[in-house]
């Protein structure tokens, strides 16, 4: 991945950062991308609109740099506990947002 030099000395307040939000139907094509990018035996796109109708014990996030979806996590909780049903970072845009799964 080839980096614009004068893109690395941008005023950190035009420089896009990560923001996490509830993962969203419309979500939902791009973190397929992601999902056959880096599994392989990924879900499928009825997996995860079912996991989203799950609200009372589920919780689904995105991570956005700029409007692009780059990462996402889910959670089951059971009683006091939570368990991570799914993560994963988009592996081509991994190193420009400094992320890992």
């Amino acid at each position: 991945m080839v980096v614009d030099p004068e893109k690395l000395f941008m005023p950190l307040e035009s420089t896009p950062s990560i923001v996490l939000q509830p993962m969203r139907r419309r979500h939902v094509r791009r973190v397929l991308e992601i999902e056959e990018a880096v599994y392989p035996r990924p879900w499928s796109m009825a997996l995860f609109l079912g996991e989203l109708a799950l609200r009372g014990n589920r919780n689904y996030v995105v991570a956005l740099y700029g409007e692009d979806v780059v990462g996402y996590f889910g959670l089951m909780y059971v009683d006091d506990e939570a368990h991570v049903t799914n993560i994963a970072v988009d592996p081509v845009g991994s190193d420009t947002v400094s992320a890992r799964a």
